[in-house]
């Protein structure tokens, strides 16, 4: 007779914020990782491999030795799959199968066990509660909390659970805003740029389930998380700096957008919501539905976003600030008995007549398609853990205009409009598989891709009787690039581990378009537009743990960063933030960054209390910035060197289980040193409050955001000009009312406060008062 335990014997019933960096592992069990890597010698060895049948697995028999159960829906009563199980401390982990059965090893040590899932309460169990016989576990639905966030700054997975309550009515861009450490980059209320530790665009990799995928506007209106919808997240990977190399090297580090799949034997089901937004009228519905069996998974999810001119804090209406946006995401699955799977994912998504108040032109349409296809096999030999391979091809087309704007009277370029059209092509593979072998795990990466990037413009005169004039931004520029990296952890002692890594760029560039090569050499007559550069990575590190009270680590990292197709093959590309036309520099060398990070936490006991904190110094040798080559002209160049420093600290404290209190600090300094003057677009210092209150089915949450003043601004490179300090309120609130119904509300900036982002061009002010509301219905 299976024991049967419920979610709500969990000692705390709200979101986990899992805070990892290099992994603690048991030397005596294979590990099943969410995030390896394996290697294959050819493209066609690949696509064999596409259609063979599953690897064998062979799953744990139960017994004294072995924690074992069921883990159930406690409302609908249905196994749930791929759940995960999980000792943190030690990282032993597995997941349920399409009957909701799981078996673990059980620790040889005074530990917990924390089972989550996408939708769902954690719930934390002792190894005590199994006797040896089959446990019934049932976890309760949650209301409306993005699954799972990793932030890799400090050393510990789960080192302090925190709220993230989201809203399905903010875009991932607002959602993301509220992470520490992370800002955003504003230039309209369509399309943030995510910005890691005051850097942003190629030195922050930002991908969607792994894949690469490319902007295909040279101005940056189009940033890859704009391509994918709050609620179709499962997990949001932000790494900071080089703690992990598996979604590649940069030195502000890697966002990840990891979307949500289908489980398994759930029959038919579906979800309906609409919500509403009173500033600016916004509109949003989406509609989701799909059907599982034991074998077989296919899901639909389909968004439509129709916003109007929103107004800032104090009243003022800002024209050109609308945007429609349609999204489509297909996924079709298959599991096959002895633990391989097989993913079809799709995703489509559609901008329509998206205004940018702080630049010089709009968007007309933006159109993306993502198509990729995973083989993943579980346990497939007795060293390897996991290997998956993904092939994708991601393509994404962007219009814009200023033909709605009047460009007799700008600054800018004045009686000329100047239209716009960019596009990508990025097609490739991603092959991952990690490896134990006693006290040692490898997690490898190998992610081989092509760009294929076209931009052109069109000068058209105000007067008709002036000849316009067609230019070619990018002329089709071809970068075949390889990336192959390695994570090594060592486990010395139970509490000591050391971590180490190597990573591979290579890159064979070239630009086709004869004209465009042209127009460069003219710029740069000793730079080569066809040429093959290659940069090295390493990383070090070494963490202690004691159990889960406290631990500390050291990380040091050093590497390279390819220059981006923009800056090495860009013509006449507008930035706002100095009103100067750029170039490209096909000659530009590679930035060189040597990195320190000290991070630590400590929590109380019964997690009562818990903080962490990340301090880091980025020295950046060679760094690219634009550089004036006359009144209206500049060109990327590389300077001396840079330096950025800073540091986040976050904690928690939970005074009873339904009422927790959270709170953030994150500053940057940054300066280049070539010309002793700070770098543009820091973010000012800044700290954000939370509290969420949980009562029966009503849960309500409150956010306080505060960023101090800005004065440290950069005038040799820049139009930058200081910002002010402000403090924002929102607060935010859901009630189920039954178990099917859902109803959230929330007021943004409740007090109307005018104010200004700093990394926001052109002094763009961020929405006032913002009443929302929103139904959500499953079935």
């Amino acid at each position: 007779m299976p024991l049967n335990i419920h979610a709500t014997q969990q000692p705390q019933s709200h979101e986990t914020l899992y805070v990892s960096t290099p992994y603690h592992f048991n030397p005596d069990i294979r590990e099943n990782r969410e995030n390896p890597v394996m290697t294959l010698t050819s493209l066609l060895s690949l696509l064999m491999l596409l259609w063979t049948g599953p690897l064998p697995n062979g799953p744990l028999p139960n017994g004294p030795d072995t924690l074992s159960g069921t883990i159930y829906d406690a409302e609908t009563l249905r196994p749930l799959h791929g759940a995960h199980i999980m000792v943190p401390n030690l990282q032993y982990t597995t997941s349920s199968g399409a009957d909701g059965s799981f078996a673990l090893v059980r620790p040889d040590c005074p530990c917990r066990i924390l089972i989550t899932m996408t939708g769902y309460k954690t719930l934390e169990m002792d190894p005590a509660q199994f006797t040896g016989t089959p446990v019934a576990v049932y976890l309760e639905p949650r209301a409306g909390l993005l699954s799972e966030v990793v932030i890799r700054s400090a050393p510990v997975p789960d080192a302090s659970p925190r709220s993230y309550t989201n809203s399905s009515l903010e875009s991932t861009e607002q959602f993301m805003q509220r992470l520490n450490g992370l800002s955003m980059i504003k230039r309209a209320n369509y399309a943030w740029e995510p910005s890691l530790r005051g850097m942003s665009d190629s030195r922050v990799n930002v991908l969607i389930d792994g894949v690469t995928m490319v902007s295909a506007c040279v101005d940056r209106m189009d940033p890859v998380t704009s391509y994918v919808e709050t609620e179709n997240l499962e997990k949001v990977d932000v790494s900071m700096g080089n703690i992990s190399f598996e979604n590649g090297n940069r030195p502000g580090g890697s966002v990840n957008l990891i979307t949500a799949r289908p489980g398994f034997d759930a029959g038919f089901y579906g979800e309906v919501d609409a919500g509403y937004q009173h500033n600016g009228n916004v509109q949003k519905y989406r509609v989701m539905s799909g059907y599982s069996n034991q074998r077989n998974a296919l899901q639909a999810a389909f968004t439509l976003r129709d916003a109007g001119n929103f107004t800032a804090g104090g009243g003022e209406r800002l024209g050109l600030s609308g945007y429609t946006k349609m999204n489509l995401k297909v996924d079709a699955g298959r599991d096959f008995a002895g633990g391989s799977r097989r993913w079809f994912t799709w995703i489509g998504d559609l901008a329509l007549d998206a205004g940018y108040p702080a630049l010089i032109m709009d968007t007309d349409k933006a159109r993306s398609h993502l198509i990729s296809y995973e083989h993943e096999w579980r346990n497939p030999g007795s060293l390897i853990s996991l290997l998956r391979v993904k092939p994708y091809h991601t393509r994404i087309d962007h219009w814009m205009s200023d033909y709605n704007r009047d460009v007799t009277t700008r600054d800018v370029m004045p009686g000329m409009y100047m239209p716009m059209s960019g596009k990508t092509r990025t097609t490739g593979i991603r092959l991952e598989s990690t490896l134990i072998s006693g006290r040692h795990l490898v997690r490898a990466t190998m992610n081989l891709h092509r760009l294929n990037a076209f931009a052109d413009m069109l000068m058209e005169p105000v007067d008709e009787q002036v000849s316009p004039m067609y230019l070619i931004n990018i002329g089709d520029a071809v970068l075949n690039n390889a990336y192959v990296s390695a994570d090594h952890s060592w486990l010395m002692s139970p509490a000591w581990s050391l971590n180490t890594g190597l990573a591979l760029d290579l890159s064979g560039r070239s630009l086709n378009d004869p004209v465009a090569a042209d127009l460069l050499s003219i710029e740069f007559p000793d730079a080569s537009t066809g040429r093959f550069i290659a940069a090295a990575n390493w990383k070090a590190g070494l963490q202690y743990q004691s159990d889960e009270a406290w631990g500390i680590s050291l990380n040091l990292s050093g590497g390279s960063r390819l220059p981006s197709h923009i800056e090495s093959y860009g013509y006449y590309i507008y930035n706002p933030l100095d009103d100067l036309f750029y170039f490209g520099n096909p000659g530009l060398k590679n930035e060189q960054s040597t990195q320190v990070n000290l991070s630590g936490f400590l929590n109380g006991d019964d997690r009562l209390y818990g903080i962490e904190a990340s301090l880091f110094v980025n020295h950046i040798r060679n760094y690219i910035g634009g550089r004036a080559t006359g009144d209206l002209f500049a060109a990327y160049t590389n300077y001396d060197a840079a330096l950025y420093a800073g540091g986040e600290a976050a904690g928690y404290l939970n005074p009873w289980p339904s009422f927790g209190l959270t709170f953030g600090l994150a500053g940057v300094y940054a300066q280049n040193l070539h010309l002793d003057e700070p770098l543009p677009m820091i973010p000012p210092l800044e700290a954000h409050f939370g509290l969420e209150w949980r009562v029966g089915s009503l849960t309500l949450a409150a956010q306080v955001r505060h960023a101090a003043v800005q004065r440290r601004i950069a005038s040799a490179t820049t139009l930058e000009t200081p910002s002010e300090a402000f403090t924002v309120i929102d607060v935010r609130g859901t009630w189920n009312l039954r178990p099917d119904i859902q109803l959230r509300a929330g007021i943004e900036n409740i007090a109307d406060t005018r104010y200004t982002e700093h990394t926001s061009p052109g002094n763009f002010p961020s929405p006032g008062r913002n009443a929302q509301a929103q139904i959500l219905i499953r079935f």
